[in-house]
């Protein structure tokens, strides 16, 4: 864990000011090896763990992880070499890009999702729940040609991206089936925190799966990848209003965060609507460039999103410490000190 965090320190106070720089590079091929390292300690547990139903998603993540690093590898390798293509250079970014995006960080929350689900879903959540992971499964690598559609590629790829694009919104369907059949929506009724920000969450996973099969329309396709606003506002719907809310559900869920003061409560209002402002900026500055007109004022609306969203998760952490704020054990530190106290009072009968 420290080794990681401080590789990702590293590249955080090298890339923005040295580029790709020997200690740059340092850092970052010591968090590719970290990681690496990370997920063979993983399979065996992994290989062992009870709960099935999750196994599958955790160890599809890791392989992606693993893969991704391919196009890490190959940017340097032509770095090294002095054989920069611009073409290939970011063919290889976008290759790093789609499996950790669409790999290690999409089946890794799957799976975190997954374990904390009631074990009384019924049969046929279940069985939605292997179908949607089936389909994640076979589209998750014809689709990384549809980051490659600028480049001259063959027809069969176009075609192989476009056909794993329109099936992905299958998913859409059984991802409906569990949210009804799995307590989520009364949940969200009740106004609790884990199941707004998981409705938020898989909001934003059903836009990116409609806009991945959008970008698939060659029209569209150019306008995906060689407007910066749109790259940038697609990463930030995966990333941020995808990934990290639906983390956020888990961990409020598993009682490892909690919601229980106003200041947590206010700082995850105050996150969460950074998000929604920083995205709706991105679009609009996307429309405006596509018409090819600026907007000046969207770097001041940026940063004023990103102080937003910084102030947001600094008053909700600051939530956690307060006196006010129950500090509850988590659910398997709950259930050890349960059966402690069980065990004594077994043994003063």
């Amino acid at each position: 864990m420290q080794l990681h965090l401080a590789a990702a320190l590293g590249m955080l106070f090298t890339f923005p000011f040295m580029g790709y720089a020997g200690p740059s590079i340092f850092f970052s091929t010591l968090s590719i090896f970290n990681s690496w390292w990370f997920a063979a300690l993983s399979f065996r547990s992994l290989l062992q763990n009870r709960k099935k139903s999750v196994t599958p998603w955790m160890l599809t993540a890791l392989c992606l992880m693993i893969l991704s690093a391919a196009g890490t590898f190959y940017l340097a390798w032509m770095m090294y070499h002095k054989t920069l293509n611009q073409s290939l250079y970011f063919g290889a970014v976008y290759f790093y890009l789609h499996f950790q995006y669409n790999g290690w960080f999409l089946f890794g929350t799957g799976g975190l999702l997954i374990s904390a689900l009631p074990a009384t879903i019924p049969g046929h959540g279940k069985r939605a729940l292997q179908r949607i992971f089936l389909v994640l499964l076979l589209t998750v690598i014809p689709t990384v040609f549809l980051s490659m559609l600028w480049m001259r590629i063959p027809g069969w790829m176009h075609a192989a991206g476009a056909f794993a694009a329109v099936v992905q919104l299958v998913a859409l369907y059984y991802l409906w089936n569990v949210w009804m059949k799995s307590g989520f929506a009364d949940g969200v009724r009740l106004l609790k925190w884990e199941n707004l920000l998981a409705a938020a969450g898989l909001t934003a996973f059903s836009l990116k799966l409609i806009l991945q099969a959008l970008s698939a329309v060659p029209l569209l396709n150019k306008y995906a990848f060689g407007v910066r606003p749109v790259v940038i506002g697609f990463l930030h719907l995966v990333l941020l209003g995808c990934i990290t809310l639906l983390l956020l559900s888990f961990f409020i869920r598993q009682h490892y965060l909690r919601t229980n003061t106003r200041l947590a409560g206010w700082g995850l209002t105050l996150f969460t609507g950074a998000i929604l402002f920083n995205e709706l900026v991105l679009l609009v500055q996307g429309f405006r460039a596509i018409a090819q007109e600026g907007m000046a004022q969207a770097p001041n609306l940026l940063l004023a999103a990103a102080l937003s969203m910084f102030s947001g998760i600094t008053l909700f952490l600051t939530g956690q410490f307060t006196q006010r704020c129950q500090r509850t054990s988590p659910p398997h530190q709950r259930q050890d000190h349960q059966a402690q106290q069980d065990d004594a009072h077994s043994k003063q009968e």
